[in-house]
């Protein structure tokens, strides 16, 4: 894959955005990069402002999660948000220390917890 991106572009996985956008990955133009970068401020900043809405006794709206926070950073931030679906393409799975990636990973891709890492990469198109 290449991505041609603008200064205030940036791309995240689809998968796993439970409401808001995957955290986990970005691929982003140099503004955007700077954005995504700081966003445990906007983490920060969304968790003060629903602190003092529970002590002005006001409505709390949805609950927040790391996924919803970023998706209020990026937008606030104006930036031009893209969503990528293709899976394979950002064959991104957690891989421990003893070699085993981590189950819910092996379920979200539909994986088969026996198959090695080598065979994985295979099978995903890394170095082939």
């Amino acid at each position: 894959c290449s991505f041609n991106l603008g200064n205030t572009d940036i791309i995240v996985p689809r998968w796993a955005s439970w409401g808001g956008y995957n955290d986990r990955f970005a691929i982003a133009g140099p503004e955007s990069a700077k954005v995504y970068a700081t966003r445990i401020e906007g983490y920060k900043q969304a968790i003060l402002a629903r602190r003092r809405n529970i002590k002005l006794g006001l409505e709390l709206g949805p609950k927040r999660n790391s996924e919803r926070m970023l998706r209020g950073w990026l937008l606030g931030n104006k930036l031009n948000v893209t969503e990528h679906e293709d899976v394979r393409a950002w064959a991104l799975l957690r891989v421990r220390a003893d070699q085993s990636i981590e189950q819910q990973d092996l379920k979200e891709f539909k994986i088969d917890g026996k198959t090695s890492l080598p065979q994985l990469a295979l099978q995903i198109g890394i170095g082939t």
